[in-house]
């Protein structure tokens, strides 16, 4: 016989188990294990966002920072303006500020009023997925004030909406029109008789054309060979002339180092007779100073010498007056004076 379960063992258990779920619940209506690093940003687009789905990623300028969390659809009553507004789901802990910490939010704000804008960018054109790319347009308009406190970045239109905008307000049908009306002038054109006879006319032509190059070339041939036998004449001649060169060149500086040489030679000579007539020069400077202490006014010596001029002097008139007496009777020597 099995034994019996004990009754206060069992309401135990389900007095525990009570206990966690309401606590669990708790907990989770509480937030305490809700993820408190993402913030909300609204994006309102106002044209079309085909391809963009909720999970598709959040970036500025490729770097992924979030995800589309919900995609809505407002329309205005009356005028039934429709307007897109987009929750981008952005996390904290990719997106870091430099300087002093403050929430995300006012940070964003900043961001906003210094141009930081939403914009749509395809992901690939094969799959034609989108994503929303955040970046700073410094140029572009000053976002409008909202009375709503959801913290809001502006949107821009992107350059492939712009380009299909453009290609819409062409006049496709006009275009299209007009091309069909020159595809049409064409073909009359090409099918025309007087084109068939301007391509037959252009077809003897050219046959004519090959004929005439044909005569040319054997016209041609000869003096092609009378031209090569001259040019490998004039590069022997040219060879000849560089070698002659050459050689005259060499000869020209041989010349020219012995000009040099000599041209040395003379310098060097030049510098010793210049040497020899600066020390002559200057002896005879010394021999002038001599002399002019000799003769001076004021010399000591110049009365002696005077006395020595006189006394020559007198000596000269004596002899000659002595000639002139034995000029006059020669036996003077031997007689004596009468």
């Amino acid at each position: 016989m099995s034994k019996r379960a004990n009754p206060v063992v069992i309401g135990g258990f389900v007095l525990g188990a009570l206990v966690l779920g309401i606590g669990g619940l708790t907990a989770f209506g509480s937030g305490w294990f809700s993820d408190n690093t993402k913030d909300i940003a609204i994006a309102r687009f106002d044209g079309s966002v085909s391809g963009l789905a909720v999970g598709a990623p959040v970036t500025f300028r490729g770097v992924r920072i979030g995800q589309v969390k919900s995609i809505q659809l407002l329309l205005t009553p009356g005028t039934y303006q429709a307007r897109i507004p987009v929750e981008l789901e952005i996390d904290r802990q990719k997106v870091f500020f430099v300087g002093p910490a403050r929430p995300l939010a006012e940070s964003l704000n900043d961001a906003v009023d210094k141009g930081l804008r939403a914009q749509l960018q395809v992901q690939s054109f094969v799959t034609g997925l989108v994503s929303v790319n955040l970046d700073f347009f410094p140029a572009a308009p000053p976002p409008t004030k909202t009375d709503d406190q959801a913290m809001e970045i502006p949107t821009l239109r992107s350059g492939f909406d712009s380009l299909l905008e453009t290609v819409g307000a062409l006049p496709l049908q006009d275009l299209a029109g007009t091309a069909l009306a020159v595809l049409t002038n064409l073909n009359q054109l090409l099918t025309s008789p007087e084109i068939k006879t301007l391509l037959t006319s252009g077809a003897r032509g050219a046959e004519a054309l090959e004929q005439a190059a044909a005569t040319a070339q054997d016209a041609i041939g000869p003096l092609s060979k009378s031209l090569e036998m001259t040019l490998v004449e004039a590069r022997v001649t040219l060879q000849t002339i560089q070698q002659a060169t050459k050689s005259t060149q060499t000869e020209v500086s041989g010349l020219m180092g012995d000009g040099r040489k000599l041209a040395q030679d003379a310098d060097k000579q030049l510098l010793a007779l210049t040497a020899q007539a600066n020390a002559t020069l200057k002896a005879t400077e010394q021999m002038v100073q001599s002399a002019n202490g000799l003769i001076g006014p004021t010399s000591a010596q110049r009365a002696d010498l005077e006395q020595v001029l006189r006394n020559l002097n007198y000596v000269t008139r004596s002899l000659r007056g002595f000639a002139e007496q034995l000029e006059r009777n020669p036996n003077a020597l031997i007689v004596g004076k009468r």
